[in-house]
């Protein structure tokens, strides 16, 4: 789920640009017991790990309808026509590439040896410059982790991450299907699966947001409508390779998450009305590497999923179409 946010703030400060970022958590180190490694975070305050975010989507059309206002649907010819067009423009677009450069902090720890860390990621927005979102969490001694806030150097994106409520930052502890945050503090022996389930509100997290970027490239009036999100639940299986050669840390991961949909769109101001449905949830495998201090190294992930995407403009006509997305994320060091 804290892919979907990035994804949506970045999406939101270039409409005509995608992107997407990992956001793998600080991890793993010392083994507490023989064959098993326990997540800790002992990097000295200052520690600053400079990675490259490589994310390639390809985007595959599946089937498209359409729904007249009164019901009718057009000919076969016609909507031959309209599926070559779709296939056409998709095929144009090819796979797409977006490169970020993401950073993790180790700013500070408490007496009572609490991290605090800041993860940043980083994208050039065409026409905009260099736009920024900073993650900063703690880490405490027991495992927990907990997000304290969300910022950007982007005043409407900074404007949007200000409303968002407490419920909606824990939301986004352990939320993402890449990383290992939620699972410090116990151990991982060897070869044994470890299975995590979180759900998201996803309408806390994306309701006001969404809205509230809208409004600010609307200017000040929101064009969406009312956006409307259904819980997001997403189950991770970690298991524990290891030490490689290297004496780097290895883990690999396997989430799926269930269906979910989002609404957004059919305000007053003619934006017509968009329903996002996951189709028999998502998944993604992964495979993670982190230093001895618990920084990461950088990981690979892969995922795919099929959605269903409606748009109903105000004339009623609506067009439905099936799309598979097939994405792959590596982080490596730059």
């Amino acid at each position: 789920m804290r892919t979907v946010l990035l994804t949506a703030l970045l999406l939101a400060a270039t409409p005509t640009h995608a992107q997407t970022t990992a956001t793998p958590a600080p991890a793993p180190v010392t083994a507490a017991t023989p064959g098993a490694a326990t997540l800790t975070l002992t990097a000295p305050v200052g520690t600053l790990a400079e990675f490259v975010t490589t994310t390639r989507t390809r985007l595959t059309l599946e089937d498209v309808q359409v729904t007249r206002a009164d019901g009718t649907a057009p000919s076969e010819a016609e909507l031959a026509e309209l599926r070559r067009g779709v296939q056409e423009v998709l095929g144009r677009a090819g796979t797409q590439t977006s490169v970020l450069k993401t950073f993790y902090r180790v700013e500070e720890r408490a007496p009572d040896g609490t991290v605090t860390l800041v993860n940043t990621v980083v994208t050039d927005v065409p026409g905009q410059g260099p736009l920024s979102i900073r993650i900063v969490q703690t880490v405490a001694p027991d495992g927990a982790v907990n997000v304290t806030r969300l910022e950007s150097d982007n005043p409407l994106v900074q404007s949007a991450l200000s409303g968002l409520s407490p419920e909606a930052l824990r939301s986004q502890t352990g939320s993402g299907s890449s990383d290992l945050t939620g699972v410090y503090g116990r151990a991982f022996p060897v070869g044994q699966p470890v299975t995590r389930t979180v759900t998201v509100d996803a309408q806390a997290l994306l309701g006001g947001l969404l809205g509230a970027i809208a409004a600010g490239l609307g200017g000040g009036q929101n064009p969406l409508g009312g956006v409307q999100a259904s819980p997001l639940t997403t189950t991770t299986v970690t298991t524990y390779r290891g030490p490689n050669p290297a004496g780097l840390r290895v883990f690999e991961t396997r989430s799926t998450s269930g269906d979910w949909t989002l609404e957004l769109g059919g305000g007053a101001a003619g934006f017509p009305r968009v329903r996002l449905e996951l189709l028999g949830g998502s998944r993604s495998d992964g495979l993670s590497l982190y230093r001895p201090d618990g920084l990461p190294v950088g990981n690979t992930q892969t995922q795919t999923l099929r959605m269903r995407v409606g748009v109903t403009p105000p004339d009623g006509e609506r067009l439905t179409m099936l799309v598979r997305l097939e994405q792959s994320v590596t982080l490596r060091p730059r």
